[in-house]
């Protein structure tokens, strides 16, 4: 049959001026920690890559720090697909990261995607700066209020912790 397919959240971070990546990488280190696998989905126009966390990785060789297993990395969509599929049985819950969410391609992916996950500092630059990232996404859904919107969380990042507020 078919494979599962874990809950998707969306990151949004593409105000974190280059930084996204590697917040979301730290992230998905975050969610690892607390005994989930976690898979790691960079989609761009020009790139693909699948990276998956664990807690206590099972192929130390092919793992790297923090349980951060090797990317997948393919322009292959029947391959892509396979790659998905594969980890989807082991995989608890799948983040999307998608660096240029202005794209047509990456706004349509974040208005299917029902839950979304805010990356964000602990100053007042970046509280400023997921604002207007957020603003500039209130569009994906011309039907106001009523319309479905994401169910919202935060991730806050500082230089000597991590935080993560559910929303």
């Amino acid at each position: 049959g078919a494979a599962p397919i874990p809950p998707v959240a969306a990151l949004i971070g593409g105000h974190l001026n280059g930084k996204q990546f590697d917040r979301a990488k730290e992230y998905a280190r975050h969610l690892a920690a607390q005994g989930k696998r976690i898979g790691l989905i960079e989609l761009d126009a020009s790139e693909f890559r699948v990276l998956c966390f664990d807690r206590h990785p099972q192929e130390p060789p092919t793992s790297g720090a923090d349980g951060e297993v090797q990317p997948e990395c393919t322009f292959d969509p029947r391959r892509m697909n396979e790659v998905l599929e594969e980890l989807s049985w082991d995989v608890e819950r799948w983040l999307l990261v998608l660096p240029t969410p202005r794209v047509p391609e990456a706004r349509a992916l974040l208005r299917d995607c029902s839950r979304w996950v805010l990356l964000s500092t602990c100053d007042h630059d970046g509280v400023i700066a997921c604002y207007r990232a957020l603003k500039g996404l209130t569009d994906l859904w011309p039907g106001g209020p009523s319309a479905d919107k994401p169910a919202m969380s935060l991730a806050l990042f500082s230089v000597v912790s991590f935080f993560a507020i559910a929303g």
